[in-house]
């Protein structure tokens, strides 16, 4: 088995079969001249640890130190890749190899995937990630896009539901993309779950993507940063990119205690499959969220208008949780563009969204949120306030107990042409106002019956996105929209006094000090 060395060390072949007889179960690199100094490729050594195991898989152990990987290294059934743990004395961009702390830590220099792994039962656990960058100069950042992620997942099919993989204990630090569960369209494989438990990081771009999978994921005590930096271009750069869990449709994903400061998304449903239809037996369990405490981000979780199949219902559950833009421009809590999901709220904080806690875009349609015990609460002091419910048409929430708002100088908590249920019933919408050179929109409509003659020069009651359609009756008389600073149209807007009932449709901005057109409708 052995060929020793002058240098006194002794190696393995680079395939040996030590588990046959079933008395190791734990092998070492080291034993094939793996070096880990964050200098020497490591990755052929940790393959031809992981080869030596029978198919009953074992322990391949890395010892503290920086292992250098530039070889994908391919994970078999059963195998679980150990460290010590890993320590970080602070948290700083400007890192080099040699500024790693005690621990084992996986170092990365090359656009490859680390870990690959095609088989099910994997443990990753007790070790650091670690990935070169420029360090940054003045101006303007851009790190070094490794497009391939540190672990990909892309399961092999079969027809029973294989056994879970687990990462434990890990962090990732400095990390462009994290982990991916790689595509897997077709057969008809249960899937495993995903397993994350006690993980920390400093992401570029992804933390967590799922393409596909049926067997569901679970996260428990997870903490992302940005990319960490004194530098402002750095953090700007990364909290206008990073998303740390994006998900496609999948067999349930379940988040319990997960921190995340500064980002573009905390959660975002991208793009589904393209032919759905082959995947009807496997309808997403929902989105679980618990225990999360979401600052600084511009979406604390982005639904997008892509996803296709999946049944005609989407569950979102949202418990004990807090969600704050933290004065982020243009942040929401919960924004929706796709169709047809059921998102619930309970016990949740919404605070200091520059747009709105909860919104949904002009087409979405057919979802449904239930709010029960939660704060809404607007600081006085962002340049815009905002609604804490803003629904298009088509959509509805259900308002429950325990529902406050602060703040909001004169913004109704819930606006939009959506249909609100609270306990006294359905929210009123529309009113009639005659024309004046200045009116007011109360809060709370979204469309306005104008009458009377009088040519009007000024809009009142805007807030910054709040959409109102003026609906001009047809009784005969001419009244005249007139394009100036408050009101910025395409041209004066005339009613027709031959024609049925015309419309123009508003959008407000600048603080809520004037409005846009944003269309109109000569009947």
């Amino acid at each position: 088995i052995f060929d020793e060395q002058s240098s006194g060390s002794f190696l393995f072949g680079a395939n040996q079969d030590l588990t046959n007889s079933g008395r190791i179960r734990e092998v070492c690199p080291d034993w094939w001249g793996a070096v880990a100094d964050g200098t020497v490729d490591t990755g052929s050594e940790i393959n031809a640890a992981i080869n030596s195991l029978n198919d009953n898989g074992g322990i391949v152990f890395l010892r503290a130190g920086v292992w250098h990987i530039h070889t994908q290294v391919n994970l078999k059934n059963g195998i679980t890749i150990q460290g010590v743990g890993y320590d970080r004395n602070t948290w700083v961009t400007e890192t080099s190899v040699s500024d790693l702390s005690a621990g084992t830590w996986i170092a990365q220099d090359s656009n490859i995937k680390i870990f690959s792994i095609e088989y099910n039962g994997t443990t990753i656990k007790d070790l650091g990630f670690w990935q070169d960058h420029p360090t940054p100069g003045g101006g303007a950042y851009e790190p070094t896009a490794y497009t391939n992620y540190v672990i990909t997942y892309n399961f092999a099919e079969g027809s029973d539901r294989p056994d879970d993989s687990t990462l434990e204990n890990l962090m990732f630090l400095n990390i462009y993309n994290a982990i991916i569960i790689d595509d897997l369209e077709t057969g008809t494989n249960e899937g495993a779950a995903v397993i994350l438990l006690n993980i920390k990081g400093q992401i570029f771009n992804r933390f967590f993507r799922s393409e596909w999978n049926w067997g569901g994921i679970n996260v428990r005590d997870v903490q992302i940063w940005p990319f960490w930096s004194t530098n402002a271009n750095v953090v700007a750069d990364t909290k206008g990119r990073a998303v740390i869990f994006d998900l496609e449709i999948s067999d349930g994903a379940h988040f319990d205690t997960i921190q995340i400061y500064g980002a573009w998304a905390g959660w975002l449903f991208s793009k589904g499959r393209d032919n759905p239809g082959v995947y009807t037996d496997h309808a997403p369990d929902g989105l679980v969220l618990n225990n999360l405490q979401i600052e600084q981000l511009r979406f604390g979780i982005y639904i997008d208008a892509d996803i296709v199949g999946g049944g005609p219902w989407r569950k979102v559950l949202i418990s004990n949780s807090s969600f704050s833009g933290s004065e982020v421009t243009n942040s929401y809590g919960i924004y929706v563009a796709g169709d047809n999901y059921h998102i619930s709220l309970d016990n949740v904080w919404m605070l200091l969204f520059d747009a709105s806690a909860i919104y949904t875009e002009t087409t979405a349609t057919g979802n449904t949120f239930f709010v029960d015990n939660a704060y809404f609460y607007a600081w006085n002091g962002l340049a815009a306030l905002w609604p804490a419910i803003e629904m298009k048409a088509g959509n509805t929430a259900y308002i429950g107990n325990n529902v406050l708002y602060t703040g909001g100088g004169g913004v109704p908590p819930l606006v939009g042409a959506g249909t609100f249920y609270t306990s006294a019933g359905a929210v009123a919408a529309d009113v009639s106002i005659e024309a004046a050179g200045t009116i007011t929109i109360p809060p709370g409509v979204t469309g306005v019956e104008i009458t009377g003659t009088a040519t009007i020069t000024a809009i009142e009651g805007g807030w910054r996105h709040r959409i109102v359609t003026l609906i001009f009756v047809d009784d005969g008389n001419v009244v005249t929209v007139q394009d100036n600073a408050n009101i910025r149209l395409a041209g004066n807007f005339v009613e027709n006094e031959t024609g049925h009932d015309d419309t123009l449709t508003l959008i407000g901005g600048g603080g809520g000090a004037s409005w846009w057109e944003m269309s109109r409708s000569i009947n």
